[in-house]
């Protein structure tokens, strides 16, 4: 499918093209999906009581529910939507099965969709451009370990290295990088393998992993992010008018301010320099979201 091809192109090429050229993925994306909106997505001006399933996981700062539903995605999913008349009800679930209930159509809408992931899981699913994410995945190490050239995947080959199942590097690179990779269902286990000897070092997010303590810092080493890769909100193909006017709006929130300003809530830095850094090769300076005291 054209859609998702785009999206892995545009995803190896580390999620560095402007935002014009998004605009007309996302314009080409929609006029090729043939598809008929479903009942929630069929009217422009929805009444009041008109509802959008959300489903989320817990990815702090992005999406969170302690000690209440909160993160970047969230409120921002909430004013898009409520600029269309909609409310948001969200469900907690497994990224990828998220993913699974969207193709479904249990759930509307995912604001985690990876290029790869989208492919993986076919023709079923939209992506919604423009996108207001990276996932930035990196691989954390033991301080004690010998230092190493550590640049690129084929330097970790022969390693045992955790991820959380899901993560979208790691599955791109499961079969072809000779890295042996133990999959887990949470962040602690990832650090507890790593500390217990068990993995030599474990691949996860940066900007949510580098909230440490002073101490937990000092037993370990973080490597600079293997790329960034955009995130997509994704939709059913049924729901391609939702699509776009979604898409319409995430557009008008980054004109107006509105994606800098939860980035600057919850990371210090806007949207808008992050994306800077990226484009930059500067990844090591993109900050994470605070302390680790504030981390739920």
């Amino acid at each position: 499918m054209t859609t998702i091809l785009q999206l892995v192109f545009q995803s190896l090429f580390r999620g560095l093209c402007d935002r014009g050229l998004r605009k007309v993925l996302c314009i080409s994306l929609l006029c090729c999906s043939g598809a008929v909106a479903s009942d929630h997505a069929q009217e422009s001006n929805p009444g009041a009581d008109a509802t959008v399933k959300v489903c989320y996981g817990k990815w702090f700062p992005f999406s969170y529910d302690q000690p209440e539903l909160a993160g970047v995605m969230v409120e921002l999913a909430r004013e898009v939507l409520s600029r269309l008349g909609y409310s948001a009800e969200f469900h907690k679930m497994a990224f990828l099965r998220c993913l699974n209930e969207v193709q479904n159509q249990n759930m509307t809408l995912s604001p985690f969709a990876s290029a790869y992931s989208l492919g993986k899981l076919g023709d079923n699913l939209v992506a919604i451009n423009p996108s207001v994410q990276y996932h930035l995945p990196a691989f954390f190490l033991r301080s004690s370990d010998p230092v190493k050239d550590l640049s690129g995947i084929e330097a970790f080959a022969g390693w045992e290295i955790a991820a959380l199942r899901g993560n979208s590097f790691a599955r791109r690179h499961q079969h072809n990088s000779g890295i042996g990779w133990i999959f887990v269902n949470n962040n602690p286990a990832l650090w507890k393998l790593l500390l217990s000897y068990r993995v030599d070092a474990f691949l996860a997010e940066y900007q949510s992993q580098i909230l440490l303590s002073d101490e937990l810092r000092q037993q370990i080493r973080i490597l600079p992010p293997m790329e960034a890769e955009p995130l997509y909100w994704a939709v059913n193909r049924e729901d391609a008018q939702l699509a776009q006017q979604v898409g319409e709006q995430l557009e008008q929130a980054i004109d107006d301010g509105t994606v800098d300003t939860l980035y600057r809530k919850y990371f210090g830095v806007s949207f808008r320099d992050i994306e800077r850094m990226i484009a930059s090769q500067e990844f090591l300076k993109i900050p994470g979201p605070g302390p680790v005291e504030n981390h739920p």
